[in-house]
């Protein structure tokens, strides 16, 4: 998996496990449903368990899920710091 499409995997993760749904994350992430599923199946993979026991109609984090909530959290901000410094880099750069 690229960089950007592990990044939205991990946006994926972290909208799921605060929604509970892969539906409304896919509203959320301006994703179609089958696209959001599949990131974080493709995610699941790559780590080698699942992050949620799926139901009908939810989605319940695992223990493990539970605990790389917080991981995962930490990742998208490090990565929205580093592109705001290279936003601000590049508008310097112009100026």
């Amino acid at each position: 998996m690229q960089t950007k499409d592990n990044l939205e995997a991990w946006r994926v993760f972290v909208s799921v496990a605060r929604t509970g749904s892969i539906k409304e994350t896919a509203i959320e992430q301006n994703l179609d449903m089958s696209a959001a599923s599949r990131l974080l199946s493709s995610l699941e993979t790559d780590l080698g368990f699942p992050f949620f026991d799926r139901h009908s109609r939810s989605m319940a984090l695992t223990e493990r899920g539970q605990s790389l909530v917080h991981h995962a959290e930490q990742l998208l901000a490090y990565f929205s710091q580093v592109n705001e410094i290279r936003s601000e880099e590049r508008r310097v750069g112009k100026e």
